[in-house]
C-alpha cells in the first residue's frame, strides 16, 4: 500500500498540467451530462428538451473522443519535433479538443436553461408537453399562438387550478386585492382580447365584497 500510494503521489506531482486538465474536463463533461439526463424527469418528454439533451450528448461524446486522442499521445506524436520549441501548449492540446469542449460547455448551459424552463412550465401545466414545447419555441417577448382547442383548455384549467389554490391558501396568505387575466385572440381578420378582473368591490351584488368585470375589446394593429 505504501508503494502504491507513493507511486500515485509521484504521478500527481509530475503530471503535466495539460494532462491533468484533460482528465478533469473529461470527468466534468461526463458528470454534467449524467446529472442533466437524470434530473430532467418529465421534462425529457418535451420535444425541445429532448432535442437539447440529444445534442448535448453528441457534443459531449465528440469532446471526450478529442480529449482521449490528445491524452493517448496522438497529438503529441505529431508535435514530437517541437519539443525544444516554446510552443509547449501545442504538444498537449489540439485545437479540435478546445473547440469541441467549448461547444459541449455551451450545450450544457443551453440544456440547463431549457430544462429549468420546461420544469417550471410543467408545474403550471402538468402533462401539457405540447403546450410547454410551443412556449419554449417562442422567442423572448413573443406570444405563443395556438389553434388547438386542447391548448386553450389547458390554459383555462391552469387558471381554475390557481384560483382553487388561492382559496385553500387564503387562511394563511392574504388574497390579492385585484386579480387580472387577459386572453388574447390574434386573429388576422378580427384581433380581440378578453379581460377578466376579479377583486374587492364595495357593495358588490356577488356578495362577500367580490366583484367580477368582463370586457371584450378589439386589438389595434401595431
Amino acid at each position: 500500500p505504501e508503494v502504491a500510494s507513493a507511486v500515485a503521489m509521484h504521478a500527481l506531482e509530475t503530471i503535466h498540467p495539460a494532462y491533468l486538465m484533460n482528465q478533469i474536463m473529461a470527468v466534468n463533461l461526463s458528470a454534467a451530462v449524467f446529472i442533466l439526463l437524470s434530473e430532467a424527469g418529465d421534462a425529457s418528454q418535451v420535444p425541445a428538451v429532448k432535442e437539447a439533451l440529444i445534442k448535448l450528448d453528441d457534443l459531449a461524446e465528440a469532446a471526450l473522443l478529442d480529449l482521449t486522442s490528445d491524452r493517448t499521445g496522438g497529438w503529441t506524436a505529431k508535435k514530437q519535433s517541437d519539443r525544444d520549441s516554446n510552443k509547449d501548449f501545442g504538444r498537449y492540446v489540439s485545437v479540435d479538443a478546445v473547440a469541441s469542449c467549448e461547444a459541449a460547455c455551451n450545450a450544457i448551459g443551453k440544456a440547463e436553461i431549457t430544462i429549468s424552463r420546461a420544469m417550471s412550465l410543467l408545474s403550471k401545466f402538468p402533462g401539457a408537453y405540447g403546450l410547454v414545447n410551443d412556449i419554449l419555441d417562442c422567442e423572448q417577448g413573443e406570444m405563443a399562438a395556438s389553434d388547438d382547442g386542447r391548448t386553450r383548455s389547458d390554459v383555462l384549467e391552469m387558471i381554475l387550478r390557481q384560483q382553487n389554490e388561492l382559496k385553500v391558501a387564503s387562511e394563511h396568505v392574504p388574497l390579492p386585492s385585484v386579480q387580472e387575466y387577459v386572453i388574447r385572440n390574434e386573429d388576422d381578420c378580427m384581433p380581440c382580447q378578453m379581460t377578466v378582473r376579479l377583486g374587492n368591490v364595495t357593495g358588490s351584488r356577488l356578495g362577500n365584497g367580490q366583484g367580477l368585470l368582463l370586457a371584450l375589446s378589439e386589438c389595434g394593429r401595431e
